[in-house]
């Protein structure tokens, strides 16, 4: 698909999340076929394997021990830093203005693959700037806790601000502007995630998929014992 087709699909869609409520629900539900295809084949199997990664980090203290393992942050913030970016860079060129050009498709696998690299240089930065600041930890680990429930609602803000059932700002806010947005909404759920953290043992939705994962009704409140069925 050529660049003037994509920016006609892209108008259509526009106008579809600024008509009204039924026009985004239809346009959402016409996406669905790409979408699943893209988070079976792709972003499932990288969350799969993340996940893996993240499981072995923990079984090993990476995130406890930190001194012990400078060598290892240090190779990823490295490696990250310049092959990760570089890859980043040129899936993000290929993206870009290399429409209709065949560079598409090199340029997602360039994308995938070293995608992980970057990944570990943001768990890197994150790390040492943790034993730098020691309060950032704290500060952060409520959001954390319940980060589900403020992903999702996330969403739920976003949509009510540029959709058509909210005040319809798609295509009306600047870079600044929807970056400054950003801002606000996380400072606003650290906020939130701290009161709530600090009087239930878990988030809304955490304490939902929990109850399905053990088949037993969680404690709700911090003091509270867990329900047996």
């Amino acid at each position: 698909m050529d660049a003037a087709a994509l920016l006609a699909e892209g108008e259509a869609a526009k106008s579809a999340y600024l008509g009204t409520p039924g026009s985004v629900i239809a346009q959402h539900l016409a996406e669905l076929g790409n979408v699943w295809v893209v988070i079976g084949l792709m972003q499932g199997p990288c969350a799969l394997a993340m996940f893996l990664v993240g499981l072995v980090a923990g079984k090993r203290q990476l995130f406890v021990q930190l001194d012990d393992y400078q060598p290892l942050l240090r190779r990823l913030l490295g490696a990250g830093m310049t092959v990760g970016l570089a890859g980043a860079a040129f899936y993000g060129w290929t993206s870009v203005y290399g429409i209709g050009t065949g560079w598409e498709l090199p340029g997602l696998a360039v994308g995938l693959l070293t995608a992980p690299l970057l990944t570990g240089a943001y768990v890197a930065l994150a790390m040492l700037a943790f034993q730098r600041f020691r309060r950032l930890p704290e500060m952060l680990a409520p959001a954390g806790r319940m980060a589900l429930s403020n992903y999702l609602f996330q969403s739920l803000v976003c949509s009510v601000l540029f959709y058509a059932y909210g005040l319809r700002l798609m295509g009306e806010v600047p870079p600044l502007g929807a970056q400054l947005i950003a801002v606000a909404i996380f400072a606003g759920q650290l906020a939130l995630s701290r009161w709530w953290m600090g009087r239930f043992a878990y988030g809304p939705l955490e304490w939902l998929l929990r109850a399905v994962t053990v088949a037993a009704w969680p404690r709700w409140r911090r003091d509270a014992a867990p329900v047996r069925q």
